[in-house]
């Protein structure tokens, strides 16, 4: 791309967008999920199995997060939130309707 293209890109899409993944594994059971996506929203989505999965376009500098709870005593939840293909941050839970959360700046 030219200079002059470069320019006229960034002037007219100030900020960078990247694909994020939210990606919940664990034992037998289902899950109670809140997480937070793109533009401030906040979500919830009760009694959801373990491959549960949610994909979205965020722009950088977003916060995003992303929580699971077990309904089961004696469950292991796992979360994991994907940036542009690489992992952005994890987090294991394990008892009695374990809590797994994760979240950050996309920056």
């Amino acid at each position: 791309m030219n200079k002059s293209l470069h320019l006229l890109n960034s002037i007219l899409h100030p900020y960078h967008t990247g694909k994020v993944k939210f990606i919940l594994s664990g034992s037998v059971g289902d899950y109670n999920i809140t997480y937070k996506g793109n533009e401030d929203h906040a979500y919830q989505v009760p009694h959801a199995r373990k491959s549960w999965r949610h994909s979205f376009t965020a722009k950088e500098g977003e916060y995003v997060y992303f929580s699971a709870q077990a309904n089961e005593p004696g469950a292991q939840v796992q979360i994991k939130i994907v940036y542009n293909g690489k992992v952005f941050k994890t987090s294991t839970a394990m008892g009695d309707f374990a809590i797994a959360l994760a979240g950050g700046c996309l920056c």
